[in-house]
């Protein structure tokens, strides 16, 4: 059993979930701390009915209030339904949906939704959007990273160069995804806890990015934590080493209470992975200087060539230190 404590709440909740076992960083002793905090309310703060939506990685680009704007815009529905986002990463968005602090999870682990599904009280509704895992780092290429590096090459040369390497260590699906990385490239968990090249930063995504630019570190993260950093001017000497392919894939699926029966949350869930959603999200951050989609739709995950990051944010040809 792990607690969690919500930011807002005085009295912890318990839950013998599966889902938020203890990992390198969390135990009894160690809880994680999952937030209810409403960031931001979509739609008009006097309607009447309220969904709220955890998620934590589309929240902070804009996205999850724009399809929530989009959404009341076309049901007519700006004055009778207010949408509210909770920020919490994937596996604190389950617990969130089942202690009742969110009415609709947009998660990132097919394993942990499907465990979350076992265990009777949630019922996955489908990967919605695509976002997509980056490893990043400083432009001058400390590491000599090949421009054709897989992910696991990528990390197996960090490693052994002593380069320093951000890890959030939050308990999120991006952690969890580095791990796994970090397995495949044999480089196991033991080995980097002991290394002072590998560098726990427990951040918000666009926190730790912010910090590995600052630091001249490399890092793991995604797509729509880069793009709305790089358009804000909070991160200027970052490329971009390796994207694409499956496993760099951060899909997202939708999750509900299986004792959820409210129509207009069965709409909404259902309304994002039609047609209409689809378009509104495969066009999102297009309009920006960089003219570049922030996710891609259900039905085409991959990016075509134009899209990708790695030429646009490409590293500088000569290698310096990048030690921590």
């Amino acid at each position: 059993m792990v607690v969690g404590y919500p930011v807002s709440f005085v009295t912890p909740f318990l839950t013998t979930s599966e889902v938020l076992k203890p990992d390198q960083y969390h135990d009894s002793n160690h809880p994680h701390i999952v937030s209810s905090a409403t960031v931001e309310t979509y739609g008009h703060s006097h309607a009447p009915m309220t969904i709220r939506i955890g998620n934590g990685g589309l929240g902070p680009s804009g996205l999850v209030g724009h399809l929530a704007e989009r959404f009341l815009q076309d049901r007519q529905l700006t004055e009778q339904v207010k949408f509210e986002w909770v920020c919490n990463h994937s596996r604190h968005s389950q617990v969130a949906l089942q202690a009742g602090i969110v009415d609709v999870a947009m998660t990132y682990e097919r394993t942990e939704e499907a465990r979350a599904e076992a265990e009777g009280w949630s019922i996955s509704k489908g990967v919605f959007c695509h976002d997509h895992f980056l490893l990043v780092g400083p432009r001058s290429n400390p590491a000599g990273l090949p421009s054709a590096a897989t992910i696991q090459e990528a990390l197996a040369r960090i490693a052994a160069g002593n380069m320093c390497f951000h890890t959030r260590g939050d308990g999120s699906a991006t952690m969890h995804q580095e791990h796994a990385l970090w397995e495949t490239a044999g480089v196991p968990f033991e080995l980097r806890s002991r290394s002072s090249w590998y560098v726990r930063h427990p951040l918000t995504p666009r926190e730790a990015l912010v910090k590995a630019n600052e630091q001249g570190a490399y890092l793991l993260t995604d797509r729509a934590t880069f793009l709305p950093a790089v358009k804000l001017g909070e991160i200027q000497d970052m490329a971009v080493y390796v994207e694409a392919g499956s496993n760099m894939m951060n899909s997202c699926a939708l999750g509900i209470r299986s004792s959820e029966r409210r129509t207009i949350v069965l709409d909404f869930v259902n309304w994002l992975q039609e047609d209409r959603a689809q378009d509104i999200l495969a066009s999102y951050a297009q309009d920006w200087e960089m003219g570049l989609p922030l996710v891609t739709p259900r039905e085409a995950p991959e990016f075509v060539s134009q899209h990708e990051l790695r030429h646009r944010f490409a590293p500088h040809s000569e290698s310096q230190s990048g030690a921590c």
